[in-house]
């Protein structure tokens, strides 16, 4: 992208509301620009729908996001070695997580400490937050494992995409099952 440009980046709805509704809203579309790069160099999908301003033209481009899908184990223990059902934790957990992978926005980062409060806030209903002792998340996206960037707890994707998952794609398991 280039000094000055500006990326248009919509999922979902008509493409020509969407032109419009892009040219209504952006003082100058000679800024905008749909011819650009992911960090990998990749170009992602695109749209450009032309807008009659009688007797002018004009060109909207837009991104439409791709998915990419998170699979996400979450390893937990407790501090005491009591007796519990581990279906349980894993059965009122998996739905609140996936909610939150769902919810981020186009290149907002998955954050390893929210996905530890999502699970906790979870479970407080089953077990006092307090005794657990171990929250673990390994995290693949696309089928590569995902790492934090450094010095943070922050998870980055592609910053044309989206993540999504679904109960299928998320694990929460006792440490040693």
């Amino acid at each position: 992208m280039g000094a000055g440009k500006w990326v248009v980046v919509v999922g979902g709805g008509d493409p020509y509301e969407v032109g419009l509704a892009t040219y209504n809203a952006v003082p100058d579309v000679s800024m905008l620009t749909g011819d650009v790069f992911d960090d990998e160099g990749n170009q992602p999908d695109s749209v450009t729908i032309t807008i009659s301003d009688f007797p002018d033209y004009y060109d909207i481009p837009f991104v439409i996001p791709t998915s990419q899908m998170v699979n996400l184990v979450l390893t937990w223990n407790l501090r005491f070695d009591d007796p519990f059902d581990p279906d349980s934790i894993a059965i009122a957990a998996t739905q609140p997580l996936v909610d939150y992978i769902n919810s981020l926005a186009v290149s907002e980062p998955m954050s390893i400490y929210q996905i530890g409060s999502v699970f906790l806030a979870s479970i407080s209903k089953l077990v006092e937050p307090s005794q657990v002792s171990l929250i673990e998340t390994n995290i693949w996206i696309d089928g590569v494992i995902a790492e934090p960037a450094p010095e943070s707890g922050l998870i980055y994707g592609n910053k044309y995409k989206y993540f999504t998952t679904d109960q299928s794609y998320v694990m929460v398991k006792q440490y040693g099952s």
